[in-house]
């Protein structure tokens, strides 16, 4: 379960924006966060689990990110 999120968003002079998400959640036996970005050339650029960089990978449309090593192992 989702338990807080935090969004915080930029403009560029070129019109282009960027947004960093702050997520927090129970995850349970969740091993993977799949995410879908709203629109069709939007691009996840970098994700951190716990502070730690994770390489996320797609499936199909959705991004998807590992929560298990690095959520569990601390």
């Amino acid at each position: 379960s989702i338990d807080r999120v935090v969004m915080e968003s930029v403009l560029s002079t070129s019109d282009r924006i960027l947004t960093r998400v702050l997520l927090s959640m129970t995850l349970d036996d969740l091993r993977f966060l799949k995410v879908t970005l709203p629109g069709k050339t939007d691009e996840l650029w970098t994700v951190h689990v716990n502070g730690k960089e994770v390489t996320t990978s797609r499936d199909g449309s959705k991004y998807v990110v590992p929560l298990d090593d690095q959520v569990r192992g601390q």
